[in-house]
């Protein structure tokens, strides 16, 4: 999942401070891939997501 698809330099908040392009975070935004991280993550679940992260790039 990606939490903020649309850059925070174009989100309509923040707009108004946005004086020039940031080519940088417009490419992030497109490629970054969320995993899922937090104490509670058991052992299977780390195996799970490892797993299934090598075989994308094994595909």
């Amino acid at each position: 999942m990606i939490y903020y698809p649309i850059p925070i330099h174009k989100q309509e908040a923040y707009k108004s401070f946005s004086f020039e392009k940031l080519e940088n975070s417009e490419k992030i935004s497109n490629q970054v891939l969320s995993l899922p991280m937090c104490p509670e993550t058991s052992n299977d679940q780390i195996e799970y997501i490892s797993n299934s992260i090598i075989e994308f790039f094994n595909a």
